[in-house]
C-alpha cells in the first residue's frame, strides 16, 4: 500500500520507476459489470447489496414496466442488467466531477485519471491490457525485473456464457441506449483521450432512440 507520509510518498514517486496499465475504458466498465454485478460470493457479499441498489434506484429503461423481484423476506432478488449498471457509474462520475474529486467512486469503475494522476505523475511506462504480451517483455527489462513473473492479463468472467471479451462487448452493448453510452464516455473523456482509445465501435452497437 502507499506510505501514509506524504513526504515519503512523494520521495517515492520522484526515485522509484512508475508503470501504469490501462484498459479501454468502456471494456472495464463491461468487465467490472461482469465481475461484479452478476456475482454472488455469499450472502455477506457487498457487491451483492450494491446490486440490490442498483435495480431499486435504477428502473430499467429496456423494461419499464417490470418491477424487481422481491423475496419472501422482502429483498430484491436477481442482478442488474449492464444498463442499469452504467446509469449507476454514470450518476457516480456526475457526482464525482461535481465535487472536483472528492466523491469516491468504487474502485472497479473510478476513472484512471481521477485514480492515478497521470497528468501529475510522470510514468516511465504506460501499458494497454489490449497489447500487453508485445510490451510486457521490454518493460520487465527496461525495469529490470526479468527473475520476477508478471503477468496482468485480464481473464474473462466465470458468471456468464461468453468465453472471450469481444464476444461480450457486441451482445452486451447492443443493449445499451445510445444516448446513455454517450453520457457515460463524456464523463471518462479524460481516460480516452489521454490513453488514445475511442468510444465509436461501441457507439455503433448501442441502440439508436427514435
Amino acid at each position: 500500500g502507499q506510505p501514509e507520509d506524504p513526504a515519503v510518498r512523494d520521495k517515492m514517486i520522484l526515485e522509484f520507476q512508475k508503470m501504469l496499465i490501462v484498459r479501454h475504458p468502456l471494456e472495464r466498465l463491461l468487465s467490472a459489470y461482469r465481475d461484479k454485478m452478476l456475482r454472488v460470493r455469499n450472502a455477506h457479499d457487498p457487491h451483492v447489496r450494491l446490486q440490490q441498489e442498483i435495480l431499486r434506484l435504477y428502473p430499467d429503461p429496456n423494461s419499464p414496466t417490470e418491477k424487481p423481484k422481491k423475496s419472501s423476506g422482502g429483498k430484491i432478488e436477481g442482478h442488474p442488467s449492464f444498463t442499469q449498471f452504467l446509469m449507476k457509474v454514470r450518476d457516480d462520475l456526475l457526482k464525482a466531477w461535481s465535487s472536483d474529486g472528492s466523491y469516491i467512486v468504487n474502485m472497479h469503475w473510478r476513472p484512471v485519471w481521477l485514480t492515478c494522476a497521470p497528468c501529475q505523475i510522470s510514468y516511465d511506462f504506460i501499458a494497454k491490457v489490449e497489447t500487453l504480451d508485445l510490451e510486457q517483455e521490454y518493460i520487465i527489462r527496461q525495469m529490470g525485473l526479468q527473475d520476477l513473473l508478471f503477468n496482468a492479463h485480464t481473464h474473462s468472467s466465470n458468471f456468464d456464457t461468453y468465453n472471450t471479451t469481444s464476444e461480450a462487448v457486441k451482445d452486451y452493448f447492443r443493449g445499451v441506449p445510445r444516448r446513455l453510452l454517450r453520457d457515460v464516455v463524456e464523463l471518462y473523456q479524460p481516460d480516452f483521450t489521454l490513453f488514445g482509445y475511442s468510444p465509436d465501435s461501441f457507439l455503433e452497437l448501442a441502440i439508436r432512440e427514435e
